[in-house]
């Protein structure tokens, strides 16, 4: 597989952009992300055989020639596709805008164009389905736009067909591509956003020429940084990524709803509807778009479960998304709470709060403004509370109503800022989550890695890193009440030698015996291996300000990598 990072490229966006389409992209936050095309039709099945990995990979992971992948379209019928259906499925899990794949890396356009591998030239349905999807949108009021892979088209540029004579970039680009996004950006109306993928090695001048093709046909469409070179108008993450805080500027996460992107036959591993929902508020929190991807099989049908899934969020989302949701800030903190999360609009946070926290005492530091009422929205019930300068504590009821996150509404004498300093809060009563990104360090370094698993997902680690002399990481805490805690290390150990580690508080020392983990062997796995959990033994904290260190018991060269550390109330 080639390097991700290289096809990547440079995917930084600018740092400001006209406030209307800002606004836009505010109020949404939560879109539909579609991957359809004739990969769809193999379902990652080929010749018989079933194949992991990136689904709408396929063509390239088994080097198909064009001539003999292009044979998919002749079996392409999807009978029962239905842009109404997709629209107000969309609509009624609460997303505000649809993207889907127009032409993906394969080179086939999934809408009516002058280049004849195309869905209404090469397929007995002869149908456009990104038509009815505009125009069912239009209809709906919902936001609408196109994905289009500009670097990668193996039908036309490849490196396993050397006999057969292709065309150079420059060729391509300005035969096909340029020609096809103003084929886009002028038949379907008014776009919402334009989303490319893997500028790779294009030069500005080529990324620019897009943009002002854009620009001139619609110019109230956001483009994503994927375009390249620095002139996206907003950031989209790592796919599957999800950042510990906030990053700069308009962001997206885009994320799938099991592992692959395009239809799989063989992955059902979907994510549940509270996952779903979780992941959801962690991005909102953060000040971010949520773009849950979704993959139709071949007859244009939604997998059930994905859908069921969706939809239970989607009722959720529905009774809350306007006042947590849509047209909202950062949460005041700058990463995700033991309770949960939150969001904010002017005067007023919202705090979503998990089950496992519900009906225990919140208690949380660091609230930059007084607050005036706290109410339980779920139960229409005005809460107690108390605040000083250090502490604000809620008693939350012991019964709950809704079956995911209940939310307070905190109302404030003030507008509420962004991003406070915050610490680690110790209550007794709920796991602690300590990253490697919030950690002081000395001698190690904190970096993010990423490599593909089975269905070709990329996973996402931020962790601490090569060791030095005298390294150590530390993490302050606020210890409310004295007691035991176990102590949980998630890292991967590459090293052939076992190593011992120590951990230090306040008051003791515990020394952890770091065993081997091996990285696990396959196509899609590389050195980095998998992260497990280990239990480390159980320590006491005392009451008051206190702290957690790690730190290899002797120097050495070691390459063991910490991802987080987990305190969970030892009863």
């Amino acid at each position: 597989m080639s390097n991700m990072a290289d096809l990547w490229g440079d995917t930084a966006s600018k740092t400001e952009i006209t406030a209307g389409k800002a606004e836009f992209f505010k109020k949404s936050r939560y879109a539909l992300f579609i991957h359809w095309g004739l990969y769809s039709v193999a379902g990652s099945r080929w010749k018989g055989k079933n194949h992991y990995g990136i689904s709408e990979w396929l063509m390239r992971r088994l080097s198909i020639p064009a001539k003999e992948y292009a044979l998919l379209a002749k079996d392409f019928h999807p009978e029962d596709f239905s842009a109404e259906k997709i629209v107000n499925f969309a609509k009624e899990c609460g997303m505000k805008y649809i993207i889907i794949t127009a032409k993906h890396h394969d080179g086939f356009a999934m809408f009516d164009s002058f280049h004849p591998f195309c869905i209404t030239k090469s397929t007995p349905w002869k149908r456009d389905p990104m038509k009815e999807l505009a125009q069912a949108c239009a209809k709906e009021n919902l936001g609408f736009g196109f994905y289009y892979s500009q670097f990668q088209d193996w039908s036309e540029i490849n490196n396993w067909e050397q006999a057969e004579k292709q065309p150079t970039f420059e060729e391509y680009f300005n035969n096909k591509c340029l020609p096809q996004i103003r084929e886009l950006v002028t038949n379907y109306g008014k776009l919402s956003l334009i989303w490319f993928d893997t500028p790779g090695q294009m030069t500005q001048e080529q990324s620019q020429k897009i943009v002002d093709l854009v620009q001139e046909k619609q110019s109230g469409a956001l483009i994503n940084s994927r375009i390249g070179n620095g002139v996206g108008d907003y950031s989209t993450l790592g796919d599957n990524e999800f950042p510990g805080r906030r990053p700069r500027g308009l962001w997206e996460c885009i994320a799938t709803s099991n592992d692959s992107w395009g239809y799989s036959c063989n992955d059902k591993n979907f994510r549940s509807g509270s996952e779903l929902l979780s992941q959801l508020i962690t991005v909102a929190a953060r000040g971010g778009n949520y773009m849950v991807n979704i993959g139709p099989d071949a007859m244009g049908n939604i997998p059930p479960v994905c859908e069921e899934a969706l939809l239970r969020a989607g009722k959720w989302i529905r009774k809350y998304g306007d006042t947590m949701l849509y047209d909202t800030d950062s949460s005041p903190w700058a990463s995700a709470r033991n309770w949960g999360d939150c969001t904010r609009k002017g005067n007023k946070a919202y705090f979503m709060v998990k089950p496992a926290a519900w009906g225990k005492m919140l208690i949380e530091t660091g609230f930059p403004v007084k607050i005036r009422e706290v109410k339980w929205l779920g139960g229409d019930q005005v809460l107690e509370f108390e605040q000083d300068e250090t502490f604000i504590k809620i008693q939350l009821p012991a019964e709950r109503k809704e079956e995911y996150f209940e939310v307070l509404e905190i109302s404030c004498d003030e507008n509420i800022p962004e991003a406070v300093l915050e610490e680690n809060i110790v209550s007794g009563t709920l796991p602690v989550q300590l990253p490697a990104y919030s950690a002081k360090v000395r001698n190690v370094e904190i970096k993010r890695h990423f490599w593909a698993e089975r269905f070709g997902e990329w996973v996402y680690q931020i962790h601490l890193i090569h060791w030095q002399k005298d390294a150590e990481a530390v993490w302050d805490l606020n210890i409310l009440e004295s007691g035991y805690y176990q102590v949980l290390v998630r890292y991967q150990n590459p090293d052939e030698n076992n190593r011992v580690w120590v951990l230090e508080n306040n008051s003791e020392k515990l020394e952890m015996w770091a065993r081997n983990v091996k990285s696990l062997p396959g196509e899609y796995s590389d050195e980095l291996g998998r992260y497990q959990t280990f239990p480390a033994g159980v320590m006491k904290f005392e009451k008051g300000q206190n702290f957690l260190s790690v730190h290899p018991a002797e120097y050495s060269e070691t390459e063991m990598e910490i991802s987080e550390i987990l305190l969970v109330p030892f009863v």
